[in-house]
């Protein structure tokens, strides 16, 4: 009896733990490109919230463990953008005074609808899930060119699914969502 109330008290205990999951930092040499490219190009990204956490830990797949928690939430977002934004020949800027809008470079609004990201333990393995759903437009003038919406999913099955393993999977979606976005979006008739 006293072992079965230890070891609840120990997984009620455990959901308040955090785990922080972030992104790679801008490349320097991202930077040097950026500040040598001509044309401006403003970046707005806007939360779907304040709140940084994006997920939850779960043991037998429904008891939960802890908080997965983005350490620089929307941060992670801005740095793929800023990174795509100036290998396609841009200077990224980043907009965040709303009477800064009214400029004459092409602004990319970026809405971060729903993200999320959650590991459930099986015991020997653990499943982690991954979603970004985003939406954007581009705007120049005041008058918008180009919208878009796109939403991915990634999953893996791993022996361990932790801190390491989770910032991997996060990464890949944030990749993928980047990737989707810079493709499908008409950057060269802005």
């Amino acid at each position: 009896m006293k072992k079965t109330i230890l070891i609840f008290i120990l997984l009620l205990f455990s959901s308040c733990t955090n785990t922080y999951i972030s992104s790679s930092k801008i490349p320097n040499k991202v930077h040097e490109l950026a500040n040598q490219n001509k044309d401006a190009f403003g970046l707005i990204i806007t939360p779907n919230s304040s709140n940084s956490t994006i997920g939850h830990q779960y043991v037998l797949f429904f008891l939960p463990f802890g908080n997965i928690k983005l350490e620089f939430y929307p941060y992670d977002l801005y740095k793929k953008l800023y990174t795509e934004i100036t290998l396609l020949g841009y200077k990224p800027i980043n907009i965040i005074d709303q009477n800064s809008r009214n400029v004459a470079y092409p602004i990319l609004n970026i809405n971060i609808n729903d993200i999320s990201l959650t590991a459930y333990d099986f015991l020997i393995t653990r499943r982690l899930v991954c979603k970004m759903n985003v939406s954007a437009t581009i705007s120049k003038n005041n008058r918008i060119l180009n919208t878009w919406h796109g939403i991915t999913h990634e999953s893996e099955i791993r022996s361990y699914g932790f801190k390491p393993q989770l910032e991997k999977v996060y990464n890949i979606c944030l990749k993928n969502i980047t990737n989707k976005l810079v493709k499908e979006m008409d950057f060269d008739n802005v």
